[in-house]
């Protein structure tokens, strides 16, 4: 199981200048196949791939508006890939949205604290997914509201919503 699957799946080329894209990051070939086929169905164009090295390559070839990426990957972690994107200018500012099957709130921290936007715990059921919509939503308005650092402000009000104080060092 597993593996890179990191061909483009969708309606085809002609279409996909209109639909955005979503990068999904996830090992476990079964979310995946799951995340893509609901994804598409929403109308998204979704790209798979099966380890963390292989998503961050994806994001400079394919350019995704989003990216679902899992934090228990092999050869990058979720936590890792998503340092690196924040580091990177073309791609700080990319909303990225960790996917965890680990139930302690210090995982959503840590994700977080990578610089992620937002977290999806799993399972997860189809309705869970609308934070997809809510961020692509946002960026097609140009309405992600950035620190200095880059980092989604909606990060502040996860930190409290779970109950994490937030860093002095990452206070405004």
């Amino acid at each position: 199981m597993g593996g890179d699957t990191s061909r483009s799946i969708g309606l085809g080329p002609a279409s996909w200048s209109s639909q955005p894209v979503i990068l999904v990051v996830e090992d476990d070939e079964a979310n995946r196949v799951l995340l893509t086929n609901i994804l598409e169905r929403e109308g998204y164009r979704v790209v798979p791939v099966g380890d963390g090295e292989a998503g961050y390559r994806s994001v400079a070839e394919h350019s995704p508006d989003l990216v679902l990426l899992d934090v228990g990957l092999p050869k990058l972690d979720g936590y890792e890939v998503t340092r690196r994107l924040r580091l990177d200018p073309r791609t700080s500012t990319l909303p990225i949205l960790l996917l965890t099957g680990r139930s302690g709130q210090q995982d959503a921290v840590a994700g977080l604290d990578a610089g992620a936007d937002d977290f999806v715990r799993k399972p997860f059921e189809r309705g869970e997914l609308h934070i997809v919509d809510r961020y692509q939503g946002q960026q097609q308005a140009g309405a992600v509201e950035r620190d200095a650092r880059g980092a989604d402000v909606h990060w502040r009000q996860r930190r409290i919503e779970i109950g994490q104080p937030i860093p002095r060092e990452r206070r405004p």
